[in-house]
């Protein structure tokens, strides 16, 4: 389990850029992406559920995605699906690890305390709270 340190400490912090993306591959097959910006690009994490404080969901770490994700809407190609921009903004990471990434998400929709750890395989496990709770 993550333990959500107060965020103002953090905001001072160097600030990358995020994007959540609504992905429609299919009917059958809706999820979001989360990429977070890192070293020239965005690691990729892909859930079923939208980010909302307060929840726990588990999915998988994708592959990687070039930066020009971060602004891109529309049909993908290859069969892919098409996307569209659920939420954006800057985060801050307080912990990057193999296995652990935590962090204070501030979007345009809501801003989220979160915390995604490695469970197995590519499965990992993101947990959301809601940033007001823990500003001082």
């Amino acid at each position: 389990m993550a333990t959500f340190h107060p965020v103002s400490p953090f905001l001072k912090m160097s600030r990358r850029r995020f994007v959540v993306q609504y992905h429609i591959k299919n009917a059958l097959d809706r999820h979001y992406d989360l990429m977070l910006e890192r070293e020239g690009k965005l690691a990729t994490w892909s859930f079923p559920f939208p980010l909302e404080p307060g929840t726990k969901q588990r999915g998988m770490k994708i592959f990687d995605h070039r930066l020009k994700y971060l602004t891109f809407e529309g049909e993908i190609g290859r069969g892919l699906g098409r996307v569209s921009i659920w939420e954006q903004g800057e985060y801050v990471a307080y912990v990057w690890e193999s296995e652990k990434v935590e962090g204070v998400l501030l979007g345009e929709r809501c801003s989220l305390l979160f915390s995604l750890h490695y469970l197995e395989r590519d499965w990992w496990l993101l947990k959301t709270e809601a940033i007001k709770e823990y500003l001082r």
